[in-house]
Order: C-alpha cells, then structure tokens, then sequence
C-alpha cells in the first residue's frame, strides 16, 4: 500500500493509494520511507512518500499569525514583569538577548547568526574593556562612540536591506524571499537594539570614569570653562564644537554620541536637558536617529523575538 502525503502545503493528506497527486506549490524535497508491519499473521510493507513543497502564501500568512499569538502572550508577560520587577526583568531580558544566537544555532541550525554574533561580541569585549579601565584614556570615548555609530549604522543599512528584500518578494511574486527577508530584519533589528542598549549603559560609565560626572552624588572633578565634559580633554580651535543653552561646551562627537547614541538627553556637566531638536545634523545623522526612534519603539517585539526558540520548542504537534 502506498500512502502520499504532502508536508507544508494546503492540500489535504491522501490516504488512498493513488498514481497521480496534484500538488499546491512547487516541490522543494521528496523523502520515501518504507516500513514493514503485519496485520491479522500476514506481512505488510508500506511505502511512505513525503512530498515538501515551497511554502504558499496562505501557510506563510498561518505561520505570522501564530508568531504574533506568541507576540501578544510574551507582551503581557513582559508588560507586568517589567511593572512590577523591573530589575530582574532587564536581566531576564538581557540574559534572553545574549542567549538568541546560540538557542537558534542549536534548534535552527542557523549559524550564520551565530557567527555574527561571536564576531560582534569580540569587538564588545574590546570595546568594554577600554571604556570600564581606570584611568580611562583621554581618547576612549570618541573612539567608542565612534565603533558603535559604525556597528549602529550597518545594523540601519541591513534593516533597510531587509525591506528591499521583502518589497520585492511581494511584487515580484518570489515567495521564498519571504522568509529570507525577515531573517535579514530581525537580525538587524536585534544588533541595532543590542548596540543601542550596550551604548546607553557604556556612555554613562565612561563619563563617570573621565569624572565630570555622577549618576548619583557629587562627581569626582568639578568641570572648568574650555575642557569637554565627556571626554576631558581640552576645547581646542581646530575641531569641531557644539555650545549647549547651559553654555557648556563639547566636541562635536563627543556630545552627539553622548546624547544620540547613549540616550542621554541632559548636559554632561550641569544635567539641564537638551532640546536635540536644536542640534544639527547631518543626512546619515538625521536618518539614523529615525532608526533608533524605530528600534526603541520596536523593543518588545525584539524582545519577543529573543524567545523565539521557545515557540519551536512548543509548537502545536
């Protein structure tokens, strides 16, 4: 007896035996599986033909709308946590972002993820250790600021790769880019968040080491007219300067990584805010912030991204 079946498509399973299947989609993997059984003292030998095809519109549509049940589920999860424990929820949070990439490598078998992430984590390991060593060198921040705005900028142009992609998919009627395309934006969008909140907490250390500044109490130095806060270095005429409304003055990188790239939205020195509406920027600049407004608004779905893994573990059967 022969059993034909066909895996990921809509048509329905064919128990009959039968010489002609029609199938939904084009197929991708024919496996055949044969088994030897008996019924009633009397051998059987089944052959089991399992037909792959390419996934159709509507079982991608079925499979985005289970993720987003996920979503939801993790959100209200996440929304009370974060209410109610926030600190064990940031290191939950953090524990389940760092532990993605190996999660997927082991369950999905996607190692190209895992590779970029091993790449990226050597240059954190860098990057945290010069900013986080005291005495910390005059030139670190601009630096660090520098290594994050560059791994921040290709975490934006892969977002943007992404959506070309998926665009096409759609118009161009290519199905398979389908899933390619989001693989692309959910790993973009996962660096971006990861740089964004590894910056956020680096900038406030590294200033804090340089001493003109303290999250809590008095800082270390008190901050003299022509050196920059962030940095400690000497205002000098030959770079670029940015003077606040509190009439402190920066380098020009320094108080945009400062502000832009570490969240800080106050003075370094004298922590009035700072209308970042008033700071002038550049294209990239400009564009850029538009992203990381994107990746901020976007954080939960991020972070629901990062359990992914446990949907495939506990997928319906």
């Amino acid at each position: 007896m022969s059993i034909l079946r066909e895996k990921n498509n809509d048509a329905d399973e064919i128990n009959e035996p039968s010489d002609i299947i029609v199938l939904s989609s084009k197929p991708v993997r024919i496996n055949r599986i044969m088994t030897l059984g008996s019924l009633a003292g009397k051998p059987i030998l089944k052959e089991i033909l399992i037909i792959e095809t390419e996934a159709t519109p509507a079982r991608i549509f079925s499979i985005l709308m289970t993720i987003l049940v996920y979503f939801i589920i993790i959100q209200c999860v996440y929304f009370v946590c974060n209410k109610n424990y926030p600190r064990i929820c940031k290191a939950v949070t953090t524990v389940s972002l760092l532990s993605l990439p190996l999660f997927r490598a082991f369950y999905f078998h996607d190692f190209i993820f895992l590779n970029l992430f091993c790449i990226y984590m050597l240059i954190m390991i860098k990057v945290i250790f010069d900013s986080t060593r005291r005495p910390i060198r005059a030139e670190t921040p601009r630096r660090v600021y520098f290594t994050f705005k560059i791994l921040f900028r290709l975490s934006y142009l892969g977002t943007l790769l992404g959506i070309a992609v998926l665009f096409i998919s759609f118009f161009g009627n290519f199905s398979s880019l389908i899933i390619i395309s989001l693989k692309i934006l959910c790993i973009a969008l996962y660096f971006g968040l990861i740089t964004r909140e590894t910056t956020e907490s680096i900038s406030g250390v590294m200033a804090h080491n340089i001493g003109y500044y303290s999250v809590d109490g008095m800082p270390d130095k008190k901050h003299t007219d022509g050196v920059c806060a962030v940095c400690g270095l000497e205002i000098s005429a030959d770079k670029k300067t940015i003077t606040l409304k509190c009439s402190h003055t920066y380098h020009e990188d320094c108080i945009k990584g400062w502000l832009f790239m570490g969240k800080k939205g106050f003075c370094a020195s004298c922590r009035e805010n700072v209308d970042l509406m008033g700071i002038k920027q550049d294209f990239w600049e400009s564009s850029e912030n538009l992203y990381s407004m994107l990746v901020d608004t976007l954080k939960c779905f991020i972070v629901s991204f990062t359990f992914m893994p446990l949907i495939y573990i506990f997928k319906p059967r």
